[in-house]
């Protein structure tokens, strides 16, 4: 059970790209990128889905919130 685990946490590090901060990452696909999607189609759900189980809150444009995540990176060629 512990090395079926192990082995289950360290495949899916592998699979998602690391970049070193500031790199000019790609603006298409890689071949991996398309490797995948080709394996894995892209495809809308061709039935109705359930509804959510929990309560539902769209929170407000202007709502009390306790912090803000966002993340830039990779855009070089915009000029601001």
């Amino acid at each position: 059970m512990l090395l079926s685990t192990i082995l289950a946490l360290s495949s899916s590090s592998l699979a998602v790209p690391s970049y070193p901060e500031g790199a000019n990452i790609p603006k298409y696909l890689t071949k991996e990128e398309q490797r995948y999607i080709y394996h894995n189609p892209i495809a809308a759900p061709r039935s109705v889905t359930a509804p959510p189980s929990g309560p539902i809150h769209c929170v407000a444009e202007y709502e009390p919130m306790d912090g803000i995540l966002l993340s830039w990176e990779g855009f070089s060629d915009i000029v601001a």
